[in-house]
């Protein structure tokens, strides 16, 4: 076996923000669960129940995977923007590759 340091100098915005929008889906599922949970409950606690209430709940869930989504995407851009600028500056990140033959 050998091992090779490589440097990651920089990397590309699109295919980060990408990965990210997925932990954004994910999160978005999390908290799109809670709020309608909770909107149920106070529905529920104020006797408000019905069709309503329950599309409050459904609208709540899909606004918050959408605004998952897109806050992790555009977070993703950021972070890959000022990795590559610090990259330039101080060096990228070292890793060491170990080559299985």
């Amino acid at each position: 076996m050998t091992e090779r340091v490589r440097v990651l100098k920089g990397l590309d915005p699109m295919s980060v923000a990408k990965i990210y929008a997925v932990f954004g889906a994910l999160w978005g599922l999390f908290m799109g669960a809670m709020l309608a949970l909770n909107i149920g409950a106070g529905a529920s606690a104020m006797a408000l129940g019905g069709p309503g209430a329950l599309g409050v709940g459904i609208m709540g869930f899909i606004l918050m995977i959408v605004i998952g989504v897109i806050i992790f995407f555009v977070m993703g851009i950021i972070v890959v923007f000022v990795y590559n600028v610090i990259a330039d500056r101080v060096g990228g990140i070292e890793m060491t590759l170990e080559i299985k033959e």
